[in-house]
């Protein structure tokens, strides 16, 4: 009798346990041009973080601009997973550097070789995961799906996870993704923002609204992902639409925070779509589209991922703290891993 209550204390509180470090995930990139952001992070309330970018030099080996051992350390002090993400939205992946992952890919030698080569910088830099986040050109390789499977199964063996951030629909994003590769995936983000340019100046899209948010998502399940795998993306930033078109739109894609304080508090509340006295149109989320976004990440089990963290207002105005306020005012917990030693 005595040992059978001693097993049945052990199960529960090994269910207990589990049950108190599952929840939501909330993950956040962190570009290396933040690096002065990292002390200022709410780490506690972030399950994963990824470093981007790191990318890899014509034999394979990654390099990232930053030092990684102090954004592992204090991901790991706040039980907080530490990913590197590869690629990005810059040449890799739609300039002409997309090349060097081409020729990494092409053959079974030169993808063992590359994978090899990332699961070294992984573990040598006691990284929890890796975020794909091959785009545009990359993203288009023949061998984009067996290289991604590939990858997969190497962390999986070492216990790592596996994401990606993708766009959704056109002719670019997840649809270009085998069921196969789709499911080696731990989780997938979905892109549901955009920016300005020359591509896109004329139609004016917002790329950020609460129904393509939500499409995306479905979007994502309708492929066979578990709905709690497939992770809503929302943007830090505003898009803003010139009168004019421009040889530079830099300037037209900045930090949310940039907004609420240079327009009145009655438009930056209230309104997703805003018309300025010259003319320019801008796209943002209010306060009420972040939190509606929340609530299908609540429905679903699943989560948010937010580019990025560095654009947040890190004073009384910040959206990740609303977000998280509002998480726990529902008693939404946040997925962290299990205290372990490394």
């Amino acid at each position: 009798m005595f040992f059978n209550k001693l097993k049945l204390a052990i199960v529960l509180f090994i269910l207990c346990s589990n049950y108190a470090q599952a929840g939501i995930k909330i993950v956040g990139y962190l570009p290396t041009y933040r690096w002065d952001k990292l002390e200022q992070l709410d780490f506690k309330h972030l399950s994963h973080v990824c470093a981007a970018f790191a990318n890899p030099d014509e034999s394979g080996n990654l390099s990232i601009e930053q030092d990684l051992s102090s954004f592992v350390e204090i991901c790991h002090k706040n039980n907080t997973k530490a990913m590197v993400s590869i690629c990005g939205g810059g040449e890799y992946s739609w300039g002409e550097k997309y090349k060097v992952y081409e020729q990494l890919i092409e053959t079974p030698k030169s993808r063992t070789k590359f994978i090899s080569k990332i699961m070294k910088f992984v573990l040598e830099n006691k990284l929890d995961g890796l975020d794909n986040d091959m785009e545009g050109k990359a993203l288009e390789l023949a061998n984009y799906n067996i290289f991604s499977q590939e990858l997969a199964d190497s962390l999986h063996a070492h216990k790592l996870e596996f994401s990606a951030a993708l766009g959704v629909g056109g002719q670019w994003g997840v649809d270009l993704l085998t069921k196969e590769t789709i499911a080696k995936y731990d989780f997938i983000m979905t892109m549901s923002y955009g920016g300005v340019g020359e591509w896109n100046w004329e139609q004016k899209p917002d790329e950020a609204s609460f129904l393509k948010y939500q499409n995306d998502v479905n979007y994502l399940i309708k492929l066979g992902m578990n709905k709690q795998k497939a992770i809503g993306g929302i943007p830090f930033y505003y898009v803003e639409y010139p009168i004019n078109k421009q040889e530079n739109y830099n300037l037209f894609n900045k930090s949310i925070c940039d907004l609420y304080n240079s327009q009145p508090k009655t438009l930056t509340e209230k309104q997703d779509t805003i018309k300025l006295a010259n003319g320019s149109i801008i796209y943002q989320n209010t306060t009420a589209t972040y939190l509606k976004k929340v609530d299908v990440a609540i429905q679903n089990n699943s989560g948010l991922m937010i580019w990025e963290l560095g654009q947040d207002c890190f004073d009384e105005k910040s959206i990740f703290q609303i977000i998280v306020e509002y998480l726990d005012k529902k008693g939404i917990q946040i997925e962290k891993m299990t205290p372990k030693k490394r």
